[in-house]
């Protein structure tokens, strides 16, 4: 097997499943009776370097807002945001702290419900 085999089948065993990561929004999150919430769990796909640019504007280091808007995913593994209504909302609406915090998350900087689970 060549090395470009390797790199491609590693991706796949991510992408298949075993890679995907996840991370509890609680300020997205729906309210559920008795008044408690249920956070919003955020799932994606391991980043390519693809997703990065695509995120990138003008050569700048990556959007959040577009990294969110383009990688988010419910638990069955559909896409969470309309990649032309998201960004904008993501980007002028929305939180700061908490895109960011999915930002970073997706990027691999903070640790993911999985992560924390393992403690």
């Amino acid at each position: 097997m060549s090395v470009l085999d390797r790199v491609k089948a590693h991706y796949g065993r991510n992408a298949a499943g075993d890679g995907r990561a996840s991370i509890a929004v609680p300020e997205w999150g729906e309210e559920r009776p008795g008044g408690t919430i249920e956070p919003l769990a955020i799932y994606w796909q391991p980043l390519t370097l693809a997703d990065l640019r695509q995120s990138r504007r003008g050569g700048q280091e990556a959007d959040f807002a577009e990294l969110v808007a383009l990688k988010a995913e419910d638990r069955n593994g559909d896409k969470l945001f309309d990649l032309m209504e998201a960004p904008p909302v993501l980007r002028n609406k929305a939180d700061a702290l908490v895109v960011t915090r999915i930002g970073l998350a997706m990027l691999g900087s903070i640790p993911t419900v999985k992560d924390q689970e393992k403690n």
